[in-house]
């Protein structure tokens, strides 16, 4: 991602001038480099031409917005629907996990699935994924 301010400017296009709000003499002397741009224009430029998320803090470094989807640092992106997922695919996971250990404290034995990895093994490599 450039950095300059007036790179992203020239990239944002006139139509950005009235997002900002500024008249066509500020905007032509931001061009030019005869004033300075303010931050605030210049965060706003980073989100529109890259995508870039400029206040998360480090542990939002490298995640970006482009065509709608929220991509991560791993390139993997996410949509409103598939966020919103991650919440009931928690809760099933806890009413799995919660059936598991009533089992087990009941004298049962763990589910065994194929590969011989038990239920709860599944359960607990899927809560270390979504961050439990």
């Amino acid at each position: 991602m450039n950095m300059d301010p007036l790179d992203n400017l020239r990239r944002a296009g006139t139509e950005t001038r009235a997002l900002v709000g500024v008249n066509r003499a500020t905007w032509s002397r931001w061009l030019r480099g005869q004033s300075r741009v303010p931050m605030a224009v210049v965060t706003l430029l980073r989100i529109l031409t890259g995508g870039e998320l400029p206040q998360g803090g480090k542990d939002w470094q490298g995640w970006k917005f482009k065509n709608g989807r929220l991509y991560d640092p791993a390139g993997q992106w996410h949509t409103p629907g598939t966020i919103q997922e991650w919440h009931w695919t928690r809760q099933e996971l806890q009413w799995m996990r919660a059936k598991e250990n009533a089992s087990v404290a009941a004298g049962g034995n763990v589910v065994r699935f194929p590969g011989r990895r038990s239920a709860h093994t599944i359960t607990a490599e899927l809560y270390r994924r979504l961050g439990d």
